[in-house]
């Protein structure tokens, strides 16, 4: 039996779908509950898919909720739009929202929201993301207040929170 061996490039699309096949095998992780603004469950997503984003921090997950908060309190929200596979995401985490005076910053003047970029894509839509992270203060009335897209060292982002303070 004689093999063709003048087309070696056909295996590769073959390869590919083989290999691709594969990736759908992974199934969606359950998800426990995170609290909306009115202390309800969510099941949405669960604290600890999203513990190396919020690093303690007291974060609601979704933007309706977020806003609703923000709206009922008068105060300026952060949002915070992310997945949870962004490395630069988690590093941006792991080193502004450790800082001491941000955390002390946030707490103090925002109301922190997460949102999932893979599941709220018209928010996505809404604070033009063209990147992850992307991070949002806006007003009560979602006035965009100042914006920080990709990563940032925490003196710059301190610089962001200052814009999005003498913005209010």
């Amino acid at each position: 039996m004689k093999i063709d061996r003048s087309r070696p490039w056909l295996a590769l699309p073959v390869a590919f779908a083989m290999i691709l096949s594969l990736c759908g095998c992974n199934s969606k992780p359950q998800l426990g509950n995170l609290m909306d603004a009115f202390g309800q469950p969510k099941t949405e997503a669960s604290a600890e898919v999203w513990d190396e984003h919020t690093v303690g921090l007291p974060f609601l997950y979704g933007y309706d909720e977020g806003l609703a908060k923000a709206q009922a309190e008068g105060r300026p929200a952060m949002i915070f739009l992310t997945t949870t596979w962004c490395k630069w995401c988690k590093r941006m985490s792991a080193t502004c929202l450790q800082d001491p005076e941000i955390r002390g910053l946030l707490e103090q003047n925002f109301v922190l929201v997460l949102v999932d970029g893979d599941q709220e894509s018209a928010v996505k839509r809404k604070l033009k993301n063209t990147g992850y992270p992307h991070i949002v203060f806006i007003s009560p009335d979602e006035q965009i207040l100042a914006s920080q897209n990709g990563y940032a060292e925490p003196d710059a982002f301190k610089q962001v929170i200052a814009q999005a303070l003498a913005a209010q």
